[in-house]
């Protein structure tokens, strides 16, 4: 018989506790630095760090059922996110599938007719490993038999297809127990392994995901007993050529690739959280799963695809899953499928639970805010977004207790905070403005003199600005959108304190600048006592503290001196001939110039 019939209760339930978490054991541990932080520490922490990189993947695919139901129903690829599933213990069948998503939908792959068979291999393989997660009969879906039109496909050479399919038609065939030529198809694989061990794709060159793949294989194929030499020898030749790579080469940046790697060393029984599988880099140890889930994990759960990248890629997402259960558990997805750890079909469910979280409570948030806490139902997930972006996400705690970290947001921004259960009911949402609790932070002034009658500068839009004599408000105006203002105020004394301050529309007290006030008026003319040909000493009053400077009728300098702090002057000069016509300055401190004062040496 194809078709088995297992407990979808007792399934989960290993799932789960192979998903529980580990406890940490004492130890010191050393921390790394290498391509953005990649560590490498004791297993037991590591195993505790893929146990949280899973559960923060699982709650990406209870909040973007959309993606995921859309991923899963178009085509036979919905395997890959199935099995993804499959490997996080979520409850596929109460899934909350998106509205005309859902698997059962006539629409769906996995439901409608199929009358023709498929044109590839890896379609057949893909559809057989979906239907068994879904627990549909692959013998008949869509009324064919696609463990039938896979069987057919093997050529007279024992291929199915190229080197990126015949692992999965192994796999695919060896969960369904069906019939073919096993003797032929490994010859197949086998002659694509090269000298270093490791399996090439198109051509000769080595390749990482066929490596990985047919690792996986081989050894699901030989899982029975152990006893084909051939096969182990090829085991032992990939994971040495693996290791051997992994030591020269370090981390490849290709999430797809790794993932790949990790599934068939995890499937072929290495444990990944050994030192044995950290490189040297600069000195410094880099561990296979702690570089997946440090440089690669986004916040929402999700993978990306290369280091460079920004945003989630779903593939990568799903493969990466994938491969960090099976590190975790020391046991392959698909081998926990052939050992039959999945359902015939899916159990009814009593009064299932369709409500989403009733309550919410969200703390103040304002632009000074990085934490943001709160209430809701225990072990309901809180996600807050600032339009379509997720801003952090996480996990309410059993009393309903949340924490969740987010940069600093602009003020008068809304935010959406939001709920979903534990089996991804959406719950109550709530809308949040961002508070302005930072005053303005710009302020520029234009030069103020003991001439300026007009003040002018820019802040911080629609700021109130306000100009200081000591405690005395001198003036005040409110910047325009564009934050310029513009302030009259009355002519001030010459190296006057002034203070500009500012203040946002909702009040918060912002940056304040200290002007002094410069002298741009120029002393008057200094009155002298009469200069005659026996004077030596010219006695007058000017500006306080300002230079007197005397020129003769060729302006050549013949004496200067500085007032008293009462503007007495007295400068000394020599004896000037009768008519000599003198030209007389005053300079203050600021460096203004009086005009003029022409006298005549009586």
């Amino acid at each position: 018989m194809l078709k088995r019939s297992f407990s979808m209760m007792l399934a989960f339930v290993m799932l789960l506790s192979l998903l529980s978490p580990f406890t940490a054991q004492a130890e010191n541990i050393t921390v790394v630095n290498n391509d953005n932080a990649s560590q490498t520490t004791s297993p037991q922490v590591i195993k505790e760090k893929l146990v949280n990189s899973l559960e923060k993947a699982k709650q990406y695919y209870i909040t973007n059922n959309q993606t995921i139901s859309s991923r899963v129903n178009s085509s036979h690829s919905g395997y890959w996110s199935l099995s993804a599933m499959y490997a996080l213990g979520m409850d596929i069948k109460n899934y909350k599938w998106a509205e005309g998503s859902e698997v059962t939908n006539e629409k769906s792959y996995w439901v409608k007719p199929k009358t023709a068979a498929s044109s590839t291999s890896n379609e057949d393989a893909g559809t057989i490993i979906g239907a068994y997660i879904l627990g549909l009969d692959p013998t008949n879906l869509g009324q064919r038999n696609i463990v039938e039109d896979l069987q057919n496909k093997q050529k007279a050479d024992g291929s199915f297809f190229t080197a990126y399919g015949e692992s999965w038609a192994s796999i695919a065939l060896g969960l369904a127990n069906a019939d073919y030529d096993k003797a032929k198809h490994l010859e197949v694989i086998l002659k694509k392994q090269n000298n270093s061990g490791l399996f090439s794709g198109f051509g000769s060159s080595d390749d990482l995901d066929v490596t990985g793949w047919n690792l996986t294989a081989l050894t699901l194929l030989n899982n029975a007993d152990k006893t084909n030499e051939t096969i182990n020898e090829s085991i032992k030749k990939a994971v040495d050529g693996i290791h051997a790579k992994y030591q020269k080469d370090g981390f490849v940046d290709n999430t797809n690739s790794m993932a790949s790697i990790i599934m068939g060393l995890a499937t072929a029984g290495e444990d990944l959280t050994a030192d044995k599988w950290s490189y040297e880099k600069d000195g410094k140890k880099v561990n296979i799963l702690e570089k997946m889930i440090d440089d690669y994990q986004l916040e929402d759960g999700s993978f990306k695809w290369m280091i460079r990248d920004t945003k989630t890629n779903l593939m990568a997402t799903e493969q990466v899953i994938i491969a960090l259960a099976d590190a975790l558990n020391g046991k392959s997805t698909f081998a926990r499928l052939a050992a039959g750890e999945i359902p015939d079909t899916n159990p009814p469910v009593e009064n299932p639970d369709t409500e989403g979280p009733t309550e919410l409570t969200v703390g103040t948030i304002s632009n000074k805010t990085t934490s943001v806490t709160g209430t809701t139902e225990a072990n309901a997930t809180v996600s807050i977004y600032n339009g379509t972006k997720l801003l952090a996400s996480t996990k309410a705690n059993s009393k309903g207790t949340f924490t969740l970290k987010i940069p600093a947001q602009k003020a008068n921004v809304n935010l959406v905070v939001k709920t979903t259960d534990e089996t991804g009911n959406a719950g109550v949402t709530k809308t949040i403005t961002v508070l302005d609790k930072i005053g303005p932070t710009k302020l520029t002034v234009g030069t103020i003199s003991n001439k300026t009658t007009t003040v002018k500068g820019t802040t911080e839009a629609k700021a109130t600005v306000s100009i200081y004599k000591g405690s005395k408000l001198l003036t005040s105006t409110k910047a325009s959108s564009k934050g310029n203002y513009t302030l009259k105020i009355a002519k001030q004394k010459a190296n006057v304190k002034l203070v500009v301050k500012t203040k946002d529309t909702v009040g918060n007290k912002g940056v304040s600048k200290t002007i002094i006030v410069k002298d741009k008026i120029a002393p008057k003319k200094p009155t002298v006592s009469k200069i005659t040909s026996k004077t030596t000493k010219v006695k007058g009053k000017t500006e306080a503290k300002a230079t007197i400077t005397i020129y003769n009728s060729k302006h050549k300098k013949i004496g200067s001196a500085k007032a008293s702090s009462k503007g007495n002057f007295s400068v000394k000069i020599k004896k000037q001939k009768a008519n000599t016509k003198l030209s007389i300055y005053a300079k203050d401190l600021a460096g203004n110039k009086s005009g003029k004062l022409s006298v005549k040496v009586k």
